[in-house]
């Protein structure tokens, strides 16, 4: 089972600033000793330490972040405790009772960080270093954990994190009011050697009143495809099981649900779980999902449900202005509402990957967005910029920008980038296009 819970308490932060040597910008084994030049104090998370410098909005500087994290007992052999936190920045390295137990580069891609093996019985020091150094972005891009940190956990059976896909398609894009298909991917992570009797997997949209029960055997030692399907009234059950660790999917067919637009953002909450024929559930997953069907055309445009519609777009740049980078759902909200009132419909995420709050709202008050990834691939435009590490991380980084991004009905398009001078060099431009089209 898996555990998802906010980690963004008692954190505590000291900064380190004047002359750094070059050797302590690179993220180092061990942070013995890295922090002794500035204390520690208590700080709100998320946390963008650059806005608090009025007088210096860009001052180079090396953040680190301090928590405990108490455990009763060491973590047993099929526990896994793990970190996600929604973005740093940038140049992040995390340490856990003094050992590094991962990293990423890009200030605004989620990761996750496995602890498991560094953790034990008692306190533990987790350490997060994140730095700012100047230029490294042709905005103000805030400096620190400025988004929201999750504590993971799971015991046994579960499931990959941001595997989860659910999609809706029409069964005839011309009667939107008939059936859908509804589809559910998910990856296994953990053996399931813990579960007893036969298994089974749960697809269920509780307000549509469908379920859709599945058996599921994964006994065969040998890992052989297996397969099975069963039909409850009023919905279509699907699955298809490949060998352990590959994708399950399940799939529930639905007449007439309510349509997700931006003048009716109507969505679904639904659930994904594994479970045995006692009832006994070992795994649980929640997602929200809208059904919603877009055309183009170059002679009618772009048409939302059969509905034409007219996108009345802005370019969004992450940072709040005068309360910074750290993000803020009440904050994000007044100012979509006050971009409604303007009449806003569509945004596009300038010129990075958003906060998944942005999503979230864009969900329940109806905008669109473009979801952008990068501004420079491996040509920079600053001095410090990711394209320092672009050619090793961004594969990395745009997978796990899509796994996390893709059950959101708000998302029109994916931007791989903006005014990328790549481009101007088009037989590479194209070549690091193509690693993308799949």
């Amino acid at each position: 089972m898996t555990k998802r819970e906010l980690f963004t308490d008692n954190w505590s932060f000291a900064k380190v600033t004047g002359e750094i040597p070059e050797a302590l910008w690179a993220i180092s084994d061990a942070p013995a000793g890295a922090t002794a030049r500035a204390a520690f104090s208590e700080v709100p998370s998320p946390h963008d330490w650059q806005i608090g410098e009025t007088a210096d909005l860009y001052e180079d500087s090396i953040g680190w972040y301090q928590r405990t994290l108490t455990l009763s007992e060491k973590p047993g052999p099929e526990e896994r405790i793990s970190l996600y936190f929604e973005g740093v920045y940038m140049c992040a390295c995390v340490y856990v009772n003094g050992v590094k137990a991962g990293e990423n580069r890009y200030g605004y891609s989620s990761f996750e960080v496995d602890m498991t093996a560094l953790l034990r019985a008692g306190e533990n020091e987790i350490l997060v270093r994140a730095e700012h150094r100047s230029p490294n972005s042709r905005w103000y891009s805030g400096a620190g954990i400025y988004r929201d940190v999750y504590l993971i956990r799971k015991s046994g059976p579960s499931f990959r994190e941001d595997s989860l896909y659910v999609h809706a398609e029409p069964e005839d894009p011309d009667i939107l009011d008939g059936g859908w298909k509804i589809t559910a991917d998910i990856t296994p992570e953990q053996p399931f050697s813990g579960a007893q009797g036969d298994l089974f997997l749960r697809f269920a949209l509780p307000e549509a009143g469908i379920a859709s029960m599945v058996p599921i055997s994964m006994a065969r030692a040998d890992g052989s495809a297996l397969a099975g399907a069963t039909a409850f009234p009023g919905a279509r059950a699907e699955l298809q099981i490949k060998a352990f660790g590959e994708t399950l999917q399940a799939g529930l067919f639905l007449t007439g649900p309510k349509l997700w637009s931006p003048e009716s953002p109507n969505l679904y909450a639904g659930t994904l779980e594994l479970l045995n024929e006692k009832g006994t559930v070992y795994e649980h997953a929640e997602f929200t999902m809208g059904f919603r069907y877009l055309t183009f055309d170059p002679e009618t445009g772009m048409r939302v449900n059969g509905e034409p519609i007219k996108l009345r777009g802005v370019c969004e740049h992450h940072d709040l202005g005068a309360l910074g980078a750290a993000f803020h759902p009440d904050a994000m909200r007044r100012k979509l509402e006050i971009l409604r009132t303007m009449g806003v419909n569509a945004i596009r995420c300038s010129h990075n990957m958003p906060a998944p709050g942005l999503l979230q709202l864009a969900d329940e008050m109806g905008f669109f967005v473009i979801d952008e990834a990068f501004d420079m691939w491996e040509h920079p435009k600053t001095d410090y910029d990711y394209a320092r590490f672009f050619p090793e991380w961004q594969e990395r980084d745009v997978a796990s920008w899509v796994r996390r991004d893709r059950n959101h009905p708000c998302i029109l398009a994916w931007s791989i980038g903006s005014e990328i001078y790549d481009t101007d060099a088009p037989e590479r431009g194209e070549g690091v296009t193509s690693v993308h089209q799949d």
